[in-house]
């Protein structure tokens, strides 16, 4: 395997950091708030829930969704049915419904 160090600064000492540990990095919240995001928001957003394979989320406006940027988090697919936009997660779907559910408060 083949990695390439980045430099990361933590407390003010500079330690290097290969693109893996940086990708395992980015956090569950983290890729939550991009999907957050990428609904078009809280006020968008008018339920979560999920199967064993898919996060399923009820929007108010289909229209302001950004399918890319849901993919960019993980998502092998996002597919729309009505209200309710479905994104693939496999089986990192509950975890994803749990973390969205527990930024929005809902």
């Amino acid at each position: 395997m083949f990695f390439t160090k980045h430099q990361v600064k933590q407390g003010g000492a500079t330690h290097p950091l290969t693109k893996k540990e940086n990708s395992m990095s980015n956090s569950l919240t983290d890729k939550a708030l991009v999907v957050i995001a990428a609904l078009g928001g809280k006020e968008n957003i008018v339920d979560v829930y999920s199967c064993i394979t898919r996060l399923r989320v009820e929007v108010k406006n289909t229209q302001i969704v950004e399918w890319d940027k849901i993919k960019s988090v993980g998502a092998l697919g996002v597919v729309t049915s009505g209200s309710v936009i479905q994104s693939i997660f496999g089986s990192e779907a509950e975890h994803y419904r749990d973390e969205i559910k527990r930024i929005l408060n809902i």
